[in-house]
């Protein structure tokens, strides 16, 4: 779940979907992006959502929905974040991180410990907990 474009944007996994709401709560859309959706941020006036089934992300419009692109990442695309310049995926069947420019392009990929879900950023440096080996790994943020 996120907050972009004044809206809260949420993963429906079941339904390989995500659903726009209003801060008051209300449905304003749903739209189809790939199967098993499970990151999402915000980017400026862009969504973006992992597809765990699909090795892929999905860029929508934040204030329309509209599909603006889905670009191919790594196998279980989960955790995704936006630094203010570049996007962070992690990729649990690959075991790494993607660094991604908003326009989709793989800038590097990076190594982690097995089975990460999650990213967070944050102190200039980039933070991936990797359940199935119990570490976290730690980038700094280029």
């Amino acid at each position: 779940m996120t907050f972009a474009g004044g809206n809260i944007w949420v993963a429906n996994n079941f339904s390989h979907s995500v659903t726009r709401l209003s801060t008051a709560g209300a449905v304003l859309g749903t739209y189809d992006v790939g199967k098993g959706p499970f990151g999402v941020t915000g980017e400026g006036t862009s969504v973006w959502i992992t597809s765990y089934f699909d090795k892929s992300v999905t860029k929508l419009s934040a204030s329309t929905g509209a599909n603006l692109g889905k670009f191919t990442v790594g196998d279980g695309a989960a955790g995704i974040v936006f630094d203010g310049t570049s996007l962070w995926i992690v990729n649990n069947g690959d075991s790494n991180l993607m660094k991604v420019t908003p326009a989709g392009t793989i800038v590097s990929t990076y190594a982690t410990g097995k089975g990460p879900f999650s990213v967070a950023v944050g102190g200039g440096k980039v933070w991936v907990p990797n359940f199935a080996s119990n570490t976290i790994s730690m980038m700094t943020v280029n």
